[in-house]
């Protein structure tokens, strides 16, 4: 790279600036980043105003590209100084204070800018990374309100809400859109205020509008699992039609984990062998997934075959060591077998564990919040 950079400033050498400005602009539109910096060394800047703008701006793109954001920052000012009133250099300008994290200098030129939907979203963009939900909130309305055809605004707003936890603004936000996205979303608030069938019921309607998109069912699964009543009838079907379609250790586990719940809730035993073949398959296939092993130790202990349900345990334990479930489990088997000491152990990391948690309530919005953002991304 450093004989690069020679050989670059020795062609320089003598070359007249305009032809130096073309040369390091062609370079930038190439990101060639480094190099275009080596040209403009020592270039001085024109004299015409519109000149002098292509030369600040040229700068605050290559210093942007080599990630110095200070000083693209401070190049689109030098340009703006030439022409104070120009949209597109407040905006530009707006758009290199944020990244540099100047964010009340940036929300300046961005409100001089006129409203559309996306200079609203940016606007709103600063306003949460400077902490004021309310002024984002309300960016977010208006750019919504400005662009009523278009999802995507709707479905910033309603994120906004949800990163707050302000779940019931988001679902009267969610309720009217049809969309697969919006579904999914609709379908977290849901769950977030216990409202499990109506979750179940979205991210089917998500599942049915775009089939070829597997994050809706891998969440259904993942909050049936957590539900505390037992999993809807038609979320296991889709559940684990989705598992014997992929062939995937933790799209199995989901499914067998689902099936062992409604089978401990009608004590039913007549398909056991079958759930624990699922689960043993899943586990083999990701041994190192939580919920495969978690869900072979259930099934294990529901049927009281104590010494197979001792690795699993274990290693559900090891995997998911802040759930008291995980640790009473472990401790019961140990029991079971006559472990004493080991027993008493994992009696005191279930003390330890139930001093720990969180509230039901949190458990359910940290799921929510872990969902926010991968969760809409269509594969």
């Amino acid at each position: 790279m450093i004989l690069v950079l020679l050989l670059l400033a020795a062609s320089a050498y003598g070359e007249t600036d305009p032809a130096r400005l073309n040369r390091a602009a062609a370079l930038a539109r190439e990101h060639k980043w480094a190099e275009a910096e080596a040209t403009l060394k020592g270039v001085e800047p024109p004299n015409a105003p519109g000149e002098r703008i292509a030369f600040h701006r040229l700068r605050a793109a290559v210093a942007s590209g080599l990630g110095h954001h200070r000083e693209a920052a401070e190049e689109m000012r030098s340009a703006l100084r030439w022409s104070p009133a120009n949209k597109d250099l407040l905006l530009a300008t707006a758009v290199a204070e944020r990244a540099a994290g100047e964010i009340d200098a940036a929300i300046q030129h961005f409100r001089a800018v006129p409203e559309t939907p996306a200079v609203l979203t940016m606007l709103a963009e600063i306003y949460e990374l400077r902490g004021d939900h309310l002024q984002a909130v309300k960016a977010y309305q208006r750019a919504a309100e400005l662009a009523p055809n278009e999802e995507q605004y709707r479905l910033n707003l309603a994120l906004e809400f949800m990163r707050h936890d302000t779940f019931d603004a988001a679902i009267r936000t969610l309720e009217p859109m049809r969309s697969p996205r919006s579904r999914v979303l609709l379908a977290l608030a849901q769950f977030a205020v216990e409202k499990n069938q109506e979750a179940a019921k979205a991210l089917l309607d998500a599942s049915d509008l775009e089939p070829g998109w597997s994050a809706p069912v891998e969440i259904l699964g993942e909050l049936q699992m957590q539900q505390m009543s037992a999993p809807d009838a038609a979320a296991v079907d889709r559940v684990c039609a989705w598992a014997d379609r992929i062939q995937q250790g933790h799209a199995e586990a989901l499914c067998g984990g689902l099936v062992l719940r409604l089978a401990r809730e009608e004590n039913d035993r007549a398909n056991a062998g079958d759930i624990v073949d699922r689960l043993r398959t899943a586990a083999n296939k990701a041994p190192e997934d939580a919920t495969a092993e978690c869900e072979l130790a259930r099934a294990y202990d529901w049927l009281e075959r104590w010494t197979e349900a001792r690795a699993p345990a274990e290693v559900c334990s090891r995997l998911r060591p802040e759930q008291p479930e995980v640790q009473a489990r472990l401790a019961r088997v140990y029991q079971r077998l006559g472990l004493t000491e080991l027993a008493r152990t994992a009696f005191e990391k279930q003390k330890e564990a139930s001093a720990k948690q969180a509230k039901a309530e949190d458990e359910r919005r940290a799921t929510v919040q872990r969902f926010i953002l991968g969760s809409t991304k269509q594969n």
